[in-house]
């Protein structure tokens, strides 16, 4: 496996999709750590998110992801994680980072969203699910509605 490329957070390319596909601002540079062990869907979810100017890294299942999340523990904005993977499930990843940061925001994405999804996730755990497929507006509300990567500092004057 070369994970070499994809240990380094990967900055947006300057790209004219990404002026397409975006208005400006809308990534605000949030640094996100997608899990998704279908390498074309995860390469298409890394490329959105470049595209509108995220930082992205990426892994191939939640054991991976996680060794990453904890390599840098509080630097992700949002943990994007698929719910059905190998060695370890998107819900056993979810709880894995939930204990090392109470308050990181992690969502779920899942394609079998009509088998019910919502009971195998506790109360809680997420602050979001995404059925698959999805867009880049789907993609837009979410990081719309995290604290703006600008401002990670708490003001207590």
């Amino acid at each position: 496996m070369n994970t070499m490329v994809e240990d380094e957070i990967q900055s947006a390319p300057s790209m004219d999709i990404g002026e397409m596909i975006r208005p400006r601002g809308i990534g605000r540079n949030y640094r996100v750590l997608v899990a998704e062990d279908n390498i074309m869907q995860r390469e298409v979810i890394r490329d959105v998110l470049l595209a509108i100017e995220c930082q992205v890294q990426v892994a191939s299942d939640g054991a991976e992801a996680l060794d990453r999340y904890e390599v840098r523990l509080g630097c992700f904005d949002l943990v994007l994680t698929d719910l059905e993977m190998p060695r370890m499930n998107g819900v056993e990843l979810a709880q894995a980072v939930r204990r090392l940061s109470p308050g990181q925001p992690i969502v779920v994405m899942s394609a079998n969203f009509k088998r019910n999804i919502q009971k195998h996730i506790p109360d809680g755990l997420v602050v979001g699910i995404l059925e698959k497929p999805f867009g880049i507006a789907d993609l837009r509300q979410i990081l719309d509605g995290l604290p703006d990567p600008e401002r990670r500092w708490i003001d207590r004057r």
